[in-house]
């Protein structure tokens, strides 16, 4: 992904001078740091490496004009795409990307730890305990762990879980066992059946993922 620093640019007034900051526009400096001017082309293209979470803002400090963008993984790019895949490149690493004309400084190379679907139990529920767990991890699951267990970069991607986290699955999902980790109790809406139902999904998509990535 790639971002350039547009909006609006503010700049000193030269003395008797009317000009006022322009707008949409790619802002450029030129020799003179008074002299700022607007013109409508891109200025930098450049690979981040990760996702673009917001907006970029300019500021000045001194006579250097700055471009900042907020880069990372999470938000809607988790909920819809996933974690990012294995890509030389790319390692979604949330930093705070600051430019300027004429610098000379780069990213450090990716860093990408690959991810193995633990080898956990086989699916043991019939189709129609599945679907209703899809159903029901639909709507109260997927807004932080991903549509469709698709992971989103800012919460666990549920396929895969351990064993162990299986294990207490219930006492996660109803009772809040992890709570303070930021997973909240169901036990008010769902019941042990419901929750078992859920799990038979997600290990449904992990088996798949598993068979895929082996």
């Amino acid at each position: 992904m790639s971002t350039s620093g547009v909006g609006n640019q503010y700049w000193p007034k030269e003395k008797g001078s009317n000009k006022r900051p322009a707008r949409n526009a790619v802002c450029t400096i030129d020799d003179t740091p008074r002299n700022m001017k607007m013109r409508n082309k891109t200025l930098l293209s450049t690979q981040v490496r990760t996702g673009i979470q917001a907006a970029p803002i300019t500021f000045r400090v001194g006579d250097e004009q700055y471009v900042s963008v907020v880069g990372g993984w999470g938000a809607s790019l988790g909920v819809f795409t996933g974690d990012p895949s294995e890509d030389p490149d790319r390692d979604a690493v949330g930093r705070v990307l600051t430019y300027k004309l004429g610098g000379t400084a780069t990213l450090p190379p990716a860093t990408v730890v690959p991810r193995k679907i633990p080898d956990v139990a086989a699916v043991n529920a019939s189709p129609e305990i599945i679907a209703h767990g899809k159903a029901v991890y639909l709507e109260r699951c997927s807004w932080c762990h991903g549509f469709d267990t698709s992971g989103t970069g800012s919460f666990p991607d549920l396929k895969y879980a351990s064993a162990a986290t299986h294990s207490i699955w219930n006492s996660i999902v109803l009772d809040g066992a992890y709570f303070e980790k930021g997973m909240p109790a169901f036990g008010e809406f769902l019941n042990e059946d419901d929750a078992q139902a859920i799990r038979a999904y997600v290990l449904g998509q992990a088996e798949t993922a598993f068979e895929s990535q082996n």
